[in-house]
């Protein structure tokens, strides 16, 4: 599930702190008219292949037509790191392909590369594999790029999840050292440092919401608010304190 707006991150981001709001948000939503949406709030339903098989008021949205759209679906094994491509693949790709789509991108690219390179297959084959090799990487860069603005934007443990993510799986690659290096200097970097350890702090005082309630993990807020001043963690809990 995600929800989308048209509005700045800044606005979505204070509005998705102060209401607790649970579910991926994603904002300067531009492209309403492509997915069919007519007025605010709407909701857009995906089928399993990936076809708008609804949209309208989420008030409309029932189980049944959410069960009939999940119909045939399989859940992805790589998570954010899943990549589908909607092409035809030659043959030779198939074992690339199903890497990508389980997330195991380095595989994948390592793989479509080889072939790329490889001048056993016919001419259209490698090049197939060459532009595969191309897409891999291009979606990695994609979510290298998201992950930039996650910290840019002092979402720190998002942001660093999918750069160690992709470092793992293009280690010994020049990607790969441009990530290593990049953690090395998030890591050196005090400030990022401390957004990261508010971050943490936040996380476990979520948790001990979702187990005593959120009266009762005040005391948690209270203290992000004291030891990471002027962090995003440390403006989230402030808003989380009132209101209790």
């Amino acid at each position: 599930m995600l929800a989308v707006s048209d509005e700045s991150e800044e606005k979505v981001s204070a509005y998705v702190d102060e209401m607790g709001v649970r579910v991926r948000c994603a904002a300067g939503f531009s492209s309403g008219d492509k997915w069919g949406v007519s007025g605010y709030p709407s909701a857009v339903l995906i089928n399993a292949q990936g076809e708008i098989s609804w949209t309208g008021h989420p008030s409309s949205l029932s189980s049944s037509k959410v069960k009939a759209a999940l119909k045939g679906a399989k859940p992805r094994k790589g998570g954010f790191m899943s990549f589908r491509v909607k092409r035809e693949l030659s043959s030779k790709l198939k074992s690339a392909a199903a890497a990508a789509l389980d997330g195991k991108l380095g595989k994948a690219h390592a793989k479509a590369s080889k072939i790329g390179a490889d001048e056993r297959p016919d001419a259209s084959e490698r090049e197939d594999a060459q532009v595969f090799a191309g897409e891999i990487l291009d979606f990695a860069k994609q979510l290298r790029a998201q992950a930039e603005s996650a910290i840019k934007n002092r979402r720190m443990l998002e942001g660093l999840k999918v750069l160690e993510a992709l470092e793992g799986e293009f280690k010994r690659t020049e990607f790969g050292g441009e990530l290593t290096r990049r953690l090395a200097e998030i890591a050196d970097d005090q400030d990022l440092q401390n957004e990261l350890a508010a971050a943490q702090a936040w996380a476990k005082a979520m948790a001990a919401v979702e187990k005593r309630g959120l009266k009762k993990a005040a005391k948690k807020f209270e203290g992000i608010v004291k030891k990471y001043p002027g962090t995003r963690a440390a403006e989230r809990a402030t808003l989380k304190l009132r209101g209790i």
